[in-house]
């Protein structure tokens, strides 16, 4: 990737716009984003360690601003699934062939993308610690490999909610939780380099000022139109992974 002037304005517009989608939504940072930071970086891998540690941020600045509505017994068991899957793929993402990693990232998002669009509505997941336990271990398997693991915690934690507020509260520690763990691993793991942590710190800026809209729109737009077409981006986006060679 090249670091000219125009590539970061385009990286930076595409932070703010997955800063606003996370805030309005609870998750949907990592889905956003990985639609286009795969084609912008040097690989796969190095994209998802960039959406990963700005994902952290985004929800870091969600939990703090909804931090009276976190429940922690609500989050301990996801978690912990989350921990102990990571740990194991952080090590074996580095091994994995960047093409098999882009076409299954592509195939996750169509199929992701045709779920919440067709059957979102009509699933319900009952809370109990299984249930639990299978969200964070999925949660950690799609975060670790491509960047984008809220889907299956969100639906955890939209059946195991008794308000939005407790809801994004929920989701939100979760995910800056797992996220300050799998990057502090993958660091020690020597995944993080110097092209990653100056995009991290031109996109906290973006992640900061996306919050402040997606803040102001939070009440005035339609979160289900939001979400549909965040899921039709996915599917267009899975589609071209796919394909390409």
């Amino acid at each position: 990737m090249q670091l000219d002037l125009t590539m970061m304005a385009v990286f930076f517009l595409i932070c703010v716009c997955g800063s606003v989608i996370q805030a309005v939504c609870g998750f949907g940072f990592g889905v956003f984003v990985m639609m286009f930071l795969p084609y912008m970086m040097p690989s796969t891998l190095s994209a998802v360690v960039v959406a990963s540690l700005l994902g952290m941020s985004s929800s870091g600045i969600l939990a703090l601003r909804y931090r009276r509505q976190i429940r922690l017994r609500k989050v301990v068991v996801p978690l912990l699934a989350y921990f102990i899957v990571s740990t194991f793929l952080v090590r074996v993402s580095v091994t994995m062939n960047e093409v098999l990693i882009r076409r299954l990232l592509g195939g996750l998002m169509l199929i992701l993308s045709i779920y919440f669009i067709r059957f979102s509505d009509r699933v319900h997941i009952r809370p109990t610690r299984v249930n639990a336990f299978a969200a964070g271990a999925l949660g950690g398997a799609m975060s670790t490999l491509f960047g984008m693991g809220g889907p299956p915690i969100s639906a955890y934690y939209l059946s195991d909610s008794d308000s939005n507020e407790e809801y994004l509260a929920s989701i939100q520690f979760y995910t800056v939780l797992s996220n300050v763990y799998v990057n502090t691993v993958r660091v020690a793991n020597g995944l993080c380099g110097r092209l990653e942590l100056i995009l991290w710190a031109v996109g906290i800026f973006a992640v900061l000022l996306g919050g402040q809209l997606g803040k102001r729109i939070f009440s005035r737009l339609d979160g289900y139109a939001l979400r549909r077409l965040v899921y039709a981006f996915m599917a267009v986006s899975g589609v071209i992974m796919l394909l390409k060679r």
